[in-house]
């Protein structure tokens, strides 16, 4: 502000200065000067909206796949995100989650009746060693499986979205969820608000954990893909406003200084990203950022590639799996690009909720991608197994500038 400000008085001093020596050419000279300003803002603008970048291969990631397909305890469950907890131990946050047994059937896998589903579960990775198999957690409360997270609402379950460490504590956007009575079909729910939890000890077991939650302010669907940039936690959300039809994701975004995450109330500390394109303390014309966004996606950046990719399901369910680019958290961002194609599904199911894992990366451009595939009718999960399990991609990218 006080740079602009001090900009504004020298032009304003030195159009003073011209306009008592020669008011015509100074007058054509400044409105020259304004075209060629507007002109470059266009410019640099456009520059950042249209940087591309090329697929230089994609193909299934078998070996972390596998890890999901566990034939005990947990057998499968959707969302996948993940969250560096330090370095070389990774988190990893499911929706939900079977938990029981798996048997081999005419050629597939069925799963166990006594089989039941819980509305989240976590699972602890160690990079340090790649061929470890994931550690799954959930919770058991007088002998039967439990959800990890569970709100104080009756009635009520979570499902995660993503999550972030800051000053040795872990925080979860979490989704408030309702079922529907009478449809037992795979949208038989509504959201109807969000939480963030801070995990004191994220080091310990899961099962274990001191947990805070904290509500969010209405108006957006809050923690689809967040990322942490120099002193602000960036959180991207859905707008229901701006959406038109059930399944629609316009993504807007929000930012909170690190230090005010110790405070019990949040909701004055938020910025939101406005139009015409600043920030602002109060939601109120959110710019959308990514028409076609997803409920589930990614933010951040790719090894030895400048800027910041986000990941998505285009339109949020469907085999095709989107990226696009931008210098910073809030844009301008480019067209979206297809990196992947999926080779499901069948008849009866259907993709959601890609999005990718920068902490997995080994080498320069690599990008490591999860997503979902489940079934609309819930008893064909359990006659196929192998079904609603994540699957995991192993893509390179490079720069088209480069």
């Amino acid at each position: 502000m006080i740079l602009i400000f001090a900009n504004c008085l020298l032009l304003f001093n030195a159009a003073v200065f011209a306009v008592e020596s020669r008011p015509e050419q100074n007058a054509e000279q400044e409105k020259e000067k304004k075209k060629e300003q507007e002109t470059e803002t266009k410019t640099e603008q456009k520059s950042a909206a249209d940087k591309t970048f090329d697929v230089v291969s994609a193909r299934p990631c078998s070996q972390l796949t596998n890890f999901f397909g566990g034939r005990t305890g947990w057998t499968g469950g959707d969302a996948a995100y993940s969250v560096p907890l330090s370095k070389g131990h990774n988190l990893w946050l499911f929706g939900d989650t079977f938990i029981g047994g798996v048997s081999d059937l005419n050629g597939g896998q069925c799963r166990d009746e006594a089989s039941i589903m819980i509305h989240n579960s976590v699972a602890c990775q160690d990079l340090n060693q790649p061929d470890a198999p994931l550690r799954f957690y959930w919770k058991i409360k007088d002998g039967k499986a439990g959800s990890i997270f569970v709100p104080g609402q009756p009635n009520t379950f979570y499902w995660p979205g993503h999550g972030f460490c800051a000053n040795g504590k872990l925080y979860i956007f979490l989704h408030r969820i309702v079922s529907k009575k009478n449809d037992l079909t795979a949208w038989d729910f509504a959201a109807v608000g969000d939480d963030l939890v801070c995990v004191q000890n994220p080091q310990d077991k899961p099962t274990a954990w001191r947990m805070k939650n904290k509500s969010l302010p209405p108006g957006m669907i809050w923690g689809n893909a967040v990322i942490v940039d120099g002193d602000f936690l960036y959180a991207y959300g859905s707008s229901p406003t701006a959406a038109q039809g059930p399944f629609k994701h316009p993504i807007v975004l929000a930012r909170l200084p690190l230090d005010k995450l110790q405070e019990q109330d949040l909701s004055s500390a938020w910025q939101y990203w406005c139009e015409p394109g600043q920030w602002s303390d109060k939601a109120d014309h959110l710019k959308v950022l990514i028409k076609d966004g997803a409920s589930e996606m990614s933010v951040g950046r790719v090894r030895g590639l400048c800027g910041y990719f986000a990941v998505y399901t285009a339109a949020g369910i469907g085999p095709d799996i989107l990226a696009r680019h931008a210098d910073c958290p809030e844009g301008p961002w480019s067209e979206p690009q297809e990196i992947y194609r999926c080779p499901e599904p069948g008849k009866g199911q259907f993709l959601y909720a890609a999005k990718g894992h920068p902490e997995l990366a080994t080498a320069d451009g690599e990008m490591i991608i999860t997503y979902c595939c489940n079934c609309e009718s819930f008893a064909e999960n359990f006659q196929h197994a192998e079904i609603y399990r994540p699957r995991a991609v192993r893509i390179i990218l490079k720069q088209s500038n480069d």
